[in-house]
């Protein structure tokens, strides 16, 4: 029997991601869904979050987890030091860099945009004439729903070890 961990499973991502996992686990696996909500907290510490995903890692290692599964954003990959990183991919290209050097296991999966923040972001600007936020550099948007269930896919193995998925819209589009 095989045990699998997905925590933040009632989060946007880790929801779809267990409802998959839900669908198609075989009756021999064993599945724990977690929680990562803070409730009840008036702060929380964003400046570390690196640092607590390598304790994390360090955690896992000690406890014999065999292989980690990380969701990332694209651009993590990037080979610039971490201070010229963008600031969107830079907490997911250190905690990639921590999860290469463990030694473990893993499947890194980086999303690109997610079609479902489209109008989150771009609303506030839409009411100008011609004005967009994309700078006419075109996007490959992808809904969220895929990108957790091709997470709950990594999660139960069905890739090759010490892999890396990009998963991307099928075409860039502009706003």
């Amino acid at each position: 029997m095989v045990k699998y961990v997905l925590t933040g499973a009632d989060g946007n991502l880790g929801g779809f991601a267990a409802d998959y996992i839900a669908e198609v686990k075989s009756d021999n696996d064993e599945v724990v869904f977690t929680s990562y909500k803070f409730d009840g907290g008036e702060e929380s510490d964003w400046e570390a979050r690196g640092i607590k995903a390598k304790n994390v890692i360090q955690a896992a290692k000690e406890t014999g987890v065999k292989r980690v599964c990380y969701t990332s954003f694209v651009g993590a990959d990037s080979d610039k030091p971490i201070d010229e990183v963008p600031f969107l991919p830079r907490d997911h290209h250190f905690i990639e860099h921590e999860v290469y050097a463990s030694g473990l296991d893993y499947n890194i999966q980086r999303n690109w945009l997610y079609q479902n923040n489209t109008p989150q972001f771009f609303a506030q600007s839409w009411h100008f004439t011609g004005l967009v936020n994309s700078h006419d550099v075109p996007g490959a948007y992808v809904a969220r729903e895929e990108c957790g269930r091709v997470f709950g896919a990594l999660l139960l193995g069905k890739q090759e070890k010490k892999t890396v998925v990009d998963v991307t819209g099928s075409e860039p589009v502009l706003d």
